[in-house]
């Protein structure tokens, strides 16, 4: 039960759970499979994961439009003894299982990267994500609660909806509007938002963003005239195991098994041999488990 498909993640990611119930291991344990996007709308999502549940599937796996409102969903799956899961985007809710990484902590190490290589002061351009999901919310408390430490960063926040064309955009007007930038975070869509950069010969600047494959491209196309790619062994898979409708779910974590799977950040004016090691994106290691 997939949401928003507005980037090149998405498809990925619906892609790869196709491929996978297709591997033989998979395949003998599945009857159907059944995948579905109902884009930003969360009645839409709601509405469809109830239909699921009444049409009698043994599970529903959700990447969740929005952290609230799916209670009557989980009392319907409860009734009808249906698992309900969800990843990457999860709830405000104990109550079910729910697969996601520390996007607080990706937003803080983001913050720390750019606040370091800042040296404390100048303008920083944030690129959000989709408004309303927990990805969003958690990378940007993250980041925001680093930045707020220092008085001199001013920061200028637009929307790139985690797209690269909508990224690329949303940096072009800005830069227009605001003119040069000392920094710039990124959720993702990054390729956009370096394309943008680019495009308007803007002096290179301190970059961190998703570990996606057109942003690494740009790295290494860069990494003559200095570009640093640190990696961190940052992220891990925290399962909320279903409570049974108890407040306090138990929770474990599972580490993640190589410095492969960050987001990436950059920093023209520096080089770093370990820019070659990302083997993988976070979300890539996730979808693995």
């Amino acid at each position: 039960m997939n949401s928003f498909t507005g980037n090149t993640w998405r498809i990925q990611m619906l892609k790869t759970l196709l491929a996978y119930a297709e591997t033989p291991e998979m395949k003998s344990k599945l009857t159907e499979l059944k995948v579905i996007s109902t884009g930003t709308d969360v009645a839409a999502q709601i509405a469809a994961m109830e239909d699921f549940i009444n049409q009698g599937y043994d599970a529903v796996l959700a990447d969740a439009i929005s952290t609230e409102g799916f209670d009557r969903v989980i009392r319907a799956a409860d009734r009808t003894g249906t698992i309900v899961m969800t990843f990457d985007n999860v709830l405000n809710n104990e109550n079910i299982l729910q697969l996601s990484s520390d996007n607080v902590e990706s937003g803080r190490l983001q913050g720390e990267f750019l606040a370091k290589h800042m040296n404390g002061k100048g303008k920083l351009l944030e690129v959000r994500g989709l408004a309303g999901s927990s990805v969003e919310e958690d990378r940007h408390n993250g980041l925001t609660k680093v930045i707020k430490q220092y008085g001199d960063i001013e920061v200028v926040e637009v929307w790139g909806n985690w797209d690269d064309g909508t990224g690329q955009k949303v940096v072009a007007d800005a830069i227009a509007t605001h003119g040069k930038f000392d920094g710039m975070s990124v959720q993702a869509g990054t390729t956009g938002a370096m394309r943008a950069l680019l495009d308007a010969k803007h002096p290179l600047i301190p970059v961190a963003g998703e570990a996606e494959n057109g942003y690494r491209k740009i790295m290494a196309e860069k990494k003559a005239e200095g570009l640093e790619a640190p990696l961190r062994r940052l992220f891990t898979c925290t399962w909320r195991n279903r409570g049974q409708g108890s407040s306090g779910s138990p929770r474990r974590s599972c580490p993640s098994p190589t410095d492969g799977h960050p987001s990436a950040c950059s920093n023209f004016g520096r080089t770093s041999r370990r820019e070659e090691l990302l083997v993988g994106s976070r979300r890539q290691f996730l979808h693995a488990q």
